[in-house]
């Protein structure tokens, strides 16, 4: 169902032995599974879209998140992290969180929808 970092595909067999079903209700199984994870885990929601295509003949699992505009993000712990390259990271907050011109009464100003 995934793609290593060499290419090689992966996951299939092993899904449908964690589900014992085929593989195409296995792959059906999966997709709220993950929803599940994702609304669970980062807050807000984001938006974000589930396909199954095929590389190789073989399965492949998309998971597309479209970039929000209700930050931050965080997990479920409430914690916050970015993404620099291929490395995910705790902010630094003296660089990497808005200037003071940016900013309210000395506090980062987000756009919050209720």
């Amino acid at each position: 169902m995934g793609v290593e970092d060499d290419g090689t595909l992966q996951g299939e067999t092993a899904l449908c032995a964690a589900y014992h079903l085929s593989p195409e209700k296995a792959r059906a199984a999966l997709v709220p599974h993950f929803q599940s994870l994702i609304v669970e885990n980062v807050k807000p929601v984001p938006t974000l879209k589930i396909d199954v295509i095929e590389v190789k003949q073989q399965p492949v699992l998309v998971i597309s998140v479209e970039r929000g505009s209700r930050k931050p993000y965080s997990n479920r712990s409430h914690e916050i992290w970015i993404r620099k390259g291929s490395n995910d990271m705790v902010p630094d907050p003296q660089t990497e969180f808005p200037k003071e011109s940016e900013t309210r009464h000395g506090l980062p100003q987000f756009e919050i929808d209720f």
